[in-house]
């Protein structure tokens, strides 16, 4: 690059060689991140990606900058992913994929372990676990359906509390008469 390129770079943004940089020092360095690493949080590990492009590129990048760049990076794709999922619109080319995929290969913040789906479960090892799930949609019901629903509901549970108190009056009377019978028998 020449000088001239080198002061628009750091004057206006970041250009491809910079950005493949900075996520490749990012998959070399996320494995790195933890208690007894490296790096003991995220953001050192900015700190140093922002050094390694300095002495690489000879590009002074804060690591605040570098970190928003590498969301800037993700916020893209996923907009390029609902754009693509969207009928009649036209596929836009995701930026970086490659470099992303082999993030996503070992950042598993990207990817949760357990996705929940209707009807099943899909873990991180690509398992399908089916649920008990009939799989049919719930027909939507007008007011007076749901009012009368609600009211056969209400009818069956008035009908079981009736029974209940029937049974509990039935033991007192059976409890009453075999006492009755013995004490008359006593006497």
């Amino acid at each position: 690059m020449d000088a001239n390129t080198d002061k628009n770079e750091v004057l206006f943004g970041w250009c491809d060689k910079s950005t493949r940089l900075l996520l490749d020092k990012y998959e070399q360095y996320l494995p790195l991140i933890g208690p007894m690493k490296q790096f003991k949080n995220k953001k050192l590990m900015w700190i140093q990606i922002s050094n390694d492009i300095l002495t690489q590129l000879n590009i002074e990048r804060s690591a605040v900058q570098c970190e928003n760049r590498y969301k800037t990076i993700l916020k893209r794709k996923m907009q390029s992913g609902k754009s693509n999922q969207q009928s009649g619109a036209k596929r836009t080319r995701v930026e970086f994929e490659e470099e992303l995929n082999k993030i996503k290969a070992i950042d598993d913040s990207l990817e949760p372990e357990i996705l929940q789906g209707p009807g099943k479960i899909i873990e991180k090892n690509k398992e399908n676990i089916p649920k008990d799930c009939t799989g049919k949609k719930k027909k939507k019901m007008t007011v007076s359906e749901t009012l009368l629903q609600i009211q056969k509901e209400k009818e069956e549970k008035r009908e079981k509390r009736h029974n209940e108190r029937l049974e509990v009056l039935r033991d007192f009377i059976k409890i009453f008469s075999t006492d009755n019978t013995t004490d008359n028998n006593s006497e």
